[in-house]
Order: C-alpha cells, then structure tokens, then sequence
C-alpha cells in the first residue's frame, strides 16, 4: 500500500489457482491466508493466478511444481530456470514486487530434518538460478526472513535467532548500509524502489 500510496507499481509475484485467488478476495469466506497474502490484499493488490503463470510472469510456492502437482492441480513441470526467469520478468514490470518461499517455514514447524534439507536446497537452487539471469547493473535482489524457525527444529514455533538479509545486484552496498534489524528493511527497500 505504501509503495501505491507513493505512486510506485507493485506485486506479490506467487500464483494461485483461480479459486483461491478469488476466495482471497471474497472476505466473506474463511480462507487461511499467510501473512504475504494478507499483506497482498490489504495494501489493494491482486493475486496472481495461474494464468500469469502460464504468461510467464509468477510462480507458484513451489517453483518446480512437484508440490503442487501432487495436490492435484495441473500444471506441467518447470525446470528451477523457468521459475527464476518468471519471478525476474514480472518482477521487472513493477517498481517493488515479492516472491515469497514459505516451504522452508513448514519444514521448521515440522521439525523434519528431510524436509528442511530439501528446501534450504531448493530455495539455493532458486536464487543461483535467478542471480545467474539478473542483471546486477539494472535488478536488485533482496532476500530476507521474516523470522527465526527452520534454525532450530527442536521446537516447533518460531525462533528469535538472527534471520538472513542481503541484497544483491543495483544499489546493493548502499541498500544494506543501515540495516541493523528487521525493521529497518522495508523502509530501505520502499525508499529504494522509489529512486528507480
């Protein structure tokens, strides 16, 4: 919302299937929503659907599509490359967009050893993938978590452990210069999005 409010375009680059874009929509109906969806929403955007997927230009949680092919829904699989390349050009369409992995919190809540592996894997695979086609002269890329979890699978909630920030590509350096806690990243990046 604030990035609309300053006149910038943005987007909340994961895709969704119809039915659950237009039940995220419908506040009427009980729909679990995390926290970027909401976020998505509240701030007067709209969900993705698998049509932007399909265009090219999103992703779904699970980039590759082995997770959400075997919920049933169809979609052909997708080689690491192609999700990295949809993320880069809807991401280019906008002032500020978010990609959001949420695979690796469900693996912390989980505890499952196994299962955190694989995401902290593919979630590497991921953003060597989107680094090795971005263009550090014009793109630049933020990765951050929102909290401590998949750091210690002896519990199952939330951890108040140091998360991951980094910035990487145009502007990077002075991007990072202030950052001293989660705070302070939103603004650093609203405020970076709005000098392009």
């Amino acid at each position: 919302m604030r990035a609309r409010n300053a006149g910038a375009t943005s987007a909340y680059l994961n895709a969704f299937t119809h039915e659950r874009a237009r039940d995220s929509e419908d506040r009427s109906k009980s729909v679990h929503r995390g926290a970027c969806t909401c976020a998505a929403i509240a701030g007067g955007g709209k969900l993705y659907t698998l049509d932007d997927l399909e265009r090219g230009r999103a992703a779904t949680f699970d980039l590759v599509h082995d997770v959400i092919r075997g919920l049933g829904i169809d979609v052909p699989p997708r080689s690491m490359l192609d999700a990295a390349r949809a993320v880069l050009t809807g991401a280019r369409e906008v002032h500020l967009s978010l990609f959001e992995l949420f695979l690796t919190d469900k693996a912390g809540h989980a505890q499952d050893t196994g299962f955190a592996r694989r995401e902290v894997a593919r979630t590497e695979r991921f953003l060597d993938a989107l680094t090795s086609i971005a263009d550090p002269a014009t793109d630049t890329i933020v990765v951050v978590s929102d909290h401590g979890n998949l750091d210690d699978l002896s519990t199952r909630g939330h951890t108040m452990a140091p998360v991951p920030a980094l910035a990487w590509g145009r502007g990077a350096a002075a991007l990072v210069e202030n950052w001293n806690s989660l705070e302070d990243i939103g603004e650093a990046v609203l405020a970076h999005a709005l000098s392009q």
